[in-house]
Parts: structure tokens; C-alpha cells; sequence
């Protein structure tokens, strides 16, 4: 990003931006309604992903809330309440002790809030470090201190957007709004003439792999709308799940550009419904007299098409005077903008370069239109020794402990489905100090016993006892001497993905480590599965059909084609095959099968579900012969899938396949429609305009030309 004032003698100095750390945070706020809005204006000037909420007066159990915790695995904790809540609020700092004690690293708990409050809460946080902020720009500057820790170097993009607004302010002598759009984030940061400053960066809502958060928001209607053409909604499903997960892909077609200004509009419009969330007045965003539109929304090519995304997303009030600044160009001015009301008559005067006065009848500027992260996969095959995390729920009873020879779908851990706990006076009850209350116990913490059972004692003939009022497990000491015990309503167990041996065990996560042979892909959902490899289309190219889908091949791991349908994915699974590989997944069909899991990144789960592990893209896509020769001579051997990290994992001796020495290219369609492999040799082809308007720098492959970002091996990292 560069910031300038526009004028030409003004040197325009590059600097190298960085989004920094993503920080995850869970918020716990307390009864007042201003906890809440206080712990969200920090979380959109901080740049924070809330990945969790917990209320004070949450009606959750402490099993429930302390399994979204673990869920979450937040890097900070923000805290927001008064005195009146410190007991409740300590109920959830227990829950996160239960769900995330075990994390590496901890997370970090950040309490806004007066220092007494804060005191008393600190042996609740135990062992977590608790840091005391006595106002959210103190809370901020530590929150940017922390997502800044890896590279404390790097310039944060999001205070760089607010950089640009306090230019953008100096430059014109009046308010002024800095609208910037990423592949990630989104952010709308105004900056008033008379001082102070209002950011809101929503991260996770960006046109490229953070667009989960607009189709939860608006669905694929939603982004539909702005579409000039009609298009059914699986098709444009398949198209934004495929633009998401291809980082710096460039519209070659006039439907793909379509696309993402249409994704564009809609990340804009949810920052200022994140920004009415948290009480920010968004009505003094929509009238800045002065807005510069950054980022990937200021790079498309023509200026009008920044202009309408700028205006149907944010729908400005009044007079605006519009600029862009691509990250790798200079602020121009795009127009102005006026708000003109149709329910009664009005005139505009507007004044040309040559000084003469022209003018027009009411006519609204822009009517509206139409119906109202992971670390990145590498795909390819591969002999080594990989590491497989599974993580626990809570309830915990055994596991395999470091050091043991395990094989793929061994069980490494098991434990108990816990209802909602009941707490019990303990160190009081007895007359004791809270730390006192261990040596008193008759039972350890995760014993599970009957009813009447007597967990603490104190005395012989005065005597005093906690005893158990029903059947269940010892859950947690709290910090102030009670007990929880948690009634017990099933139970489960963690199986090995790997054959190898148990690096990490405690009750947050085993991991094992093992060679084999490993084959990268691009998303997987489901559980983990493990079985025994077994070819089901008869070329690369084919789809895999439900009708050679029966019980007589359950328990095995079915190797697709192209294309592997929703109805394939709900009838394997009723025939109780293990898992399906193929070369895509149609997107329509995952929301169809998975619902709110259908998450363009993948969604690894412990439920009962089809598990599907996609290797290049969504929709259709033939498996290249690098990827399928090897797979097809491993049918037959044992393999496993690791969904969390989408992998493929086959238990073969080591030269059991050749790989080939390079990796083929693919190529991502012009209208984002699939990928397929590319065949012959890529050049470069210099700077080509495309029929999207883009220029760019572009490779030819055989007759086809397409923009040079969206060709890449198919072992690079997306």
C-alpha cells in the first residue's frame, strides 16, 4: 500500500505491508450491554477474529462452554464486566481452564476492566497470565502488541489503513473514510477533521478464503443479486469456493470480475452491519465527504466499477468525493457522488473544468440492482514422516502415553460424553483453605463414582464430608475450593491416523508420528477415516458413480474420479464406507451434506458423517496422471485420512511407487468455474489485457493464454 495526497511533486515511498499475526479471541463480557459493545469496538480496531462469545449469565453448562473453548483454541481471552459479575465471569474462566489448560501455547487473558475487578478474577485465571487494561485504547495498544510478537517489525496493514486516513484528512482539510478490501479482511477507517479516529477491520470477510463469513451472512443469494447475468446457485458456488481458495487470482472473464465486485459489495456491506453491531454511528461513516477506496477493491480495471462497489456497499449519504489507490499505484480521483431523494424535486449543479454550470433533474447516482484458516495444503505425493494431531474432547478417561507403537485405527484415546455438571460446596463446606482441599480428598479429580459416594472428608468424630448426590465423574476443582461433578451420558474414543509412535499425550491432544507415504489435497470434511484403498472409476476423468457404491465394500476407502457427488458422499456413507478421495467435490452438494460445516477450508469433525477428501479443487476436476498412477498402484493397501490437515495417508514400503520428478501446472478457468490440469509446457507471455479489462502479466500454455497468477504447480501451497 502507498499513501499520498494525490498531488503529482509528492513522492510515493512503497512499504511493505503485513496482516501480522491472526489473533483468534474468545470475548467475555458481563450482564451490561456495554460490556458487549465495548469488547466488539475492540475487536474491530484491534483486527481480531472472534471466533467465540460468552455471556456472564450464559444459561450453557460448564462442559458445554469449556468444549467451545477447546474448539475455538483461542489466542487471547478479552474480558469486559463489573464487580457485580466476577462470580459468573469466573465460571467461564473455569470453563476455559477445563477446554484449554493444555493448549500450546495458552492463551493469554486480557481484562478490561477496574484493577480490583481484575484482582479478584486472577486466581479464577489461573494458570493463565492475566493482564489488567484500565480502557480499550490500552487493551488495543496490547492486543497489536501481541499479534505484532512474531515480527515485531512488521507494519500492521490495518494501521496503515488508518495512516491513510489521517492523510486523507490532511490532504483535504475534512473528514475523510479509507474503505479497504483484501483477500482477508475488510476494513472502513474514518478519520474526522477535528481529530479522532474510527476503525473497523472485520477479519474473515475478504473476496478470497475468508468469504465463509458473507455466504453465512447473505448466502449465495446474497452475492447473487449484483450479478448482471443469471446463474443457478450451485454454479456460483462452485466459482466463489474456487476464487477463495486460489490467493491472488485475477478475473479473466467478465463473469469472474462480476463475481468479485459482487463478493466486494457484500464484505463492505458487513463491516457496517459488524460496525451497528458494536453501536458505532455508521451513519457519520456514510457521510465523510472524502473516501479512498484501497486494496483489491480499488484494483479493478475500470474506475466506475471501484465506484459502484464502493457505493452500492457502503451507500454513502450526501456529497462524496471519491478516490482509489491500488497497492501498487497512485490515489485517483473517480468522481462524485450524490444522494439524491426521489420523493420530491431537485437540481444539481455541477461545475465543469471549464467553470461552466450545468444541470440535471433527480436521479439516484446508483439505484439498487437485482432481488432484494490452516496452514495451506500441498498437494502431492510424498514419502516421510509425517505428524498427526487428534485432538480430545473433554471428558478424558485414557490415552496412549508417549512413546507407544501405534497403528492407524488403533484406539489412543477414550472418555466419557458428559451432561451438565453440578457444583458442590467443597472447601467451605469443610472449613478449609481452597488449596487445602486436595489433601482432604477421597477420590481423585476423574475418578467417576455412584451416587453417596464420599468425595472430601474432614474430622473422625465431628465430621464433615462432600458426598456425591448422583452417579458421574469429578470434573474440576474451582479456584475457590468447589467441585464440579458431571453426570455421564455416553462415550467416545479417538482413533490413530497413523502408524507410529505417540510423540504428545495429555488431555488436550494426541499426537502420533510415522512414516508413510502422504498425498496433500485441497479440502476434506468429515471425521477421520481409515481403510483400505480401493479403485472405483476406471480413468481420471471419470465420476465416481453411486451405483458402485454397496455394503459390500464398507470399511474401505474409495478412490473417485473428477467429481464426487452428494448423493455418492450420503450413499457411501450409508453403506458404510470409510471415506472417498476424488480430484473435486461439487460446493452445492457440501452445504447440502454438511450444512453450516461446509466451510470452504475443510471442516474436520468428530460427528457422524461422510468423509471426503477433495485433491484439487471444487466442482470437476480430472486428476492429473502424477497424482492418479500412484493411487491406483496403491489400491489395496491400508490408508488413513487426516482431515484436519486434508491428507491422504497410505501405508506402502517406500518404494512401492515412483513419483514424478515435476510437478504438473493447473490452472484456474477464466470464469472460476474449476481447475483443471494443464498439459503442455507454460511460457511467459508478457502483459496481455484479458476480457475482464484486467492487464496483466500472462503465460501462454499451447493456444490458451491465461493471467500468470492463475497458473501454479499443483504442489504449491494455496
Amino acid at each position: 500500500m502507498t499513501v499520498s495526497t494525490g498531488e503529482p511533486e509528492t513522492p510515493v515511498e512503497p512499504s511493505v505491508v503485513g496482516l501480522a499475526r491472526h489473533l483468534r479471541v474468545a470475548l467475555v463480557y458481563g450482564r451490561d450491554a456495554r460490556h458487549r459493545v465495548l469488547l466488539s469496538r475492540i475487536a474491530l480496531a484491534a483486527s481480531l477474529d472472534a471466533v467465540l462469545a460468552v455471556a456472564a449469565d450464559d444459561r450453557g453448562s460448564l462442559v458445554e462452554i469449556a468444549q467451545a473453548f477447546r474448539d475455538a483454541s483461542p489466542d487471547a481471552v478479552l474480558i469486559a464486566c463489573d464487580g457485580r459479575d466476577v462470580r459468573r465471569v469466573a465460571v467461564a474462566l473455569e470453563a476455559l481452564r477445563l477446554g484449554c489448560a493444555f493448549q500450546r501455547p495458552r492463551p493469554t487473558v486480557h481484562v478490561v476492566a477496574d484493577a480490583r475487578v481484575g484482582e479478584r478474577l486472577r486466581p479464577a485465571a489461573n494458570p493463565f497470565v492475566l493482564d489488567v487494561h484500565a480502557d480499550a485504547t490500552a487493551a488495543l495498544v496490547a492486543l497489536r502488541a501481541l499479534r505484532r510478537s512474531a515480527q515485531p517489525d512488521a507494519a500492521l496493514r490495518d494501521e496503515l489503513v488508518e495512516d491513510a486516513a489521517r492523510a486523507l484528512v490532511a490532504s483535504t482539510g475534512s473528514s475523510g473514510l479509507v474503505v479497504d478490501v483484501t483477500e482477508t479482511t475488510t476494513s472502513c477507517v474514518l478519520a474526522r477533521a477535528v481529530g479522532g479516529i474510527e476503525s473497523v477491520h472485520l477479519t474473515r470477510a475478504g473476496i478470497g478464503a475468508s468469504v465463509d463469513r458473507i455466504l453465512a451472512e447473505v448466502g449465495a443469494d446474497g452475492v447473487r443479486r449484483w450479478l448482471p447475468w443469471p446463474i443457478d446457485a450451485p454454479a456460483l458456488l462452485e466459482r466463489i469456493y474456487n476464487r477463495a481458495r486460489w490467493p491472488g487470482a485475477l478475473p479473466a472473464s467478465e463473469l469472474a470480475l462480476a463475481i468479485e465486485m459482487a463478493v466486494a459489495r457484500e464484505t463492505i456491506a458487513a463491516a457496517v452491519r459488524a460496525a451497528e453491531r458494536a453501536s458505532i454511528d455508521v451513519s457519520e461513516l456514510r457521510a465523510a465527504p472524502n473516501m479512498l477506496v484501497t486494496g483489491r477493491a480499488a484494483g479493478f480495471p475500470r474506475p466506475a466499477e471501484t465506484l459502484l462497489v464502493l457505493v452500492d456497499g457502503l451507500q454513502p449519504t450526501g456529497v462524496v468525493t471519491v478516490w482509489r489507490e491500488p497497492d501498487d499505484g497512485r490515489a485517483e480521483r473517480l468522481g462524485l457522488v450524490v444522494t439524491v431523494w426521489g420523493r420530491r424535486a431537485a437540481k444539481l449543479a455541477a461545475v465543469a473544468a471549464s467553470r461552466r454550470r450545468t444541470t440535471a433533474g433527480p436521479r439516484p447516482v446508483a439505484p439498487k440492482r437485482g432481488c432484494v484458516p490452516r496452514e495451506a495444503p500441498v498437494v502431492g505425493w510424498r514419502y516421510a514422516t509425517w505428524s498427526a494431531d487428534h485432538p480430545l474432547p473433554i471428558g478424558r478417561v485414557e490415552r496412549a502415553p508417549v512413546g507407544d507403537r501405534v497403528n492407524a485405527g488403533d484406539v489412543i484415546a477414550a472418555g466419557l460424553m458428559l451432561a451438565t455438571p453440578t457444583r458442590l460446596s467443597g472447601a467451605r463446606r469443610l472449613g478449609l483453605e481452597p488449596d487445602d482441599l486436595d489433601r482432604v480428598l477421597r477420590v481423585p479429580v476423574g475418578a467417576e463414582i455412584p451416587a453417596r459416594t464420599v468425595i472430601a472428608r474432614t474430622g473422625r468424630r465431628f465430621a464433615r464430608a462432600v458426598t456425591a448426590p448422583h452417579d458421574g465423574r469429578v470434573l474440576q476443582i474451582t479456584a475457590d475450593g468447589d467441585l464440579y461433578l458431571a453426570p455421564v451420558v455416553g462415550r467416545w474414543v479417538i482413533r490413530s491416523t497413523l502408524d507410529g509412535s505417540v510423540t504428545r499425550s495429555d488431555d488436550a491432544v494426541v499426537t502420533v508420528e510415522g512414516s508413510a507415504w502422504g498425498l496433500g489435497g485441497f479440502a476434506a470434511y468429515g471425521p477421520d477415516a481409515v481403510g483400505e484403498l480401493l479403485l472405483a472409476v476406471d480413468s481420471p476423468s471419470g465420476e465416481l458413480s453411486p451405483g458402485r457404491l454397496d455394503v459390500r465394500i464398507g470399511g474401505r476407502i474409495v478412490i473417485g474420479g473428477a467429481r464426487v457427488s452428494a448423493e455418492a458422499l450420503t450413499r457411501a456413507h450409508a453403506c458404510g464406507i470409510a471415506g472417498i478421495v476424488g480430484g473435486a467435490v461439487p460446493a452445492a452438494g457440501l452445504r447440502v451434506v454438511y450444512d453450516d460445516g461446509a466451510l470452504i477450508g475443510g471442516f474436520a469433525t468428530r460427528e457422524d458423517r461422510p468423509t471426503v477428501l477433495s485433491l484439487i479443487g471444487f466442482g470437476a476436476a480430472a486428476l492429473p496422471r502424477e497424482l492418479f498412477g500412484p493411487l491406483k498402484a496403491l489400491a489395496g493397501s491400508r490408508a488413513a485420512i487426516h482431515t484436519a490437515t486434508a491428507r491422504l495417508f497410505v501405508f506402502a514400503p517406500s518404494d512401492a511407487i515412483e513419483t514424478a520428478t515435476t510437478a504438473p501446472s493447473i490452472a484456474i478457468a477464466a470464469d472460476y468455474g474449476g481447475v483443471r490440469v494443464v498439459t503442455a509446457d507454460c511460457a511467459a507471455a508478457g502483459e496481455a489485457e484479458f476480457a475482464s479489462g484486467v492487464r496483466a502479466q500472462a503465460v501462454r500454455c499451447a493456444d490458451e493464454v491465461f493471467p500468470a497468477a492463475n497458473v501454479r504447480r499443483v504442489d504449491e501451497p494455496r
